[in-house]
């Protein structure tokens, strides 16, 4: 005797008992299955990390007359003070933005700027504000030594003194 087989039909058995009723057809790109919700989610993060702009821990406040210690814009510091000031417990941290907010002259023979930031996507910004030219010299009018940190942007800024012809 033969054994009879079973011809398999298009649905399953438990689709069959339920009365012809089609499972739902889910596209491989629908956020209705586990794959495609991954592409979404994945997807959303490369588009947010793309078109993120590091933010900046505080904005603080700079200026050549500067006397405050708060680095606020009522009472700005001296930017010897704001540069040097997560060693002395002042108030300016890595990736701050640093606004240069009053014209001048600031004369050192050498500048350190600081602080340093973290990484590329908290570096410390030094920027001078809109119509202010700050200019950074020695006391003695050669260009002054300047050493930038690293994770550091400066914007703004004039760097001058008096050429020095070599004999």
């Amino acid at each position: 005797m033969a054994a009879r087989t079973r011809k398999k039909s298009r649905h399953s058995e438990s689709s069959k008992s339920a009365g012809w009723i089609k499972k739902p057809v889910l596209h491989p790109n629908s956020v209705q299955s586990v794959g495609g919700l991954i592409k979404c989610l994945f997807g959303g993060m490369v588009l947010a990390l793309l078109f993120s702009v590091p933010s900046r821990a505080a904005a603080r406040y700079v200026s050549p007359a500067g006397s405050g210690t708060a680095c606020s814009v009522g009472t700005p510091c001296l930017p010897s003070y704001a540069a040097a000031s997560p060693g002395n417990g002042g108030p300016v941290q890595a990736g701050d933005a640093i606004h240069i907010v009053a014209s001048g002259i600031v004369r050192a023979d050498s500048f350190t700027f600081g602080p340093a930031g973290t990484s590329p996507g908290n570096m410390t910004l030094w920027t001078a504000d809109p119509g202010v030219r700050i200019i950074f010299t020695s006391t003695t009018n050669p260009p002054p030594t300047i050493n930038l940190p690293s994770y550091f942007q400066l914007d703004g800024v004039w760097l001058g003194g008096t050429r020095i012809n070599n004999q």
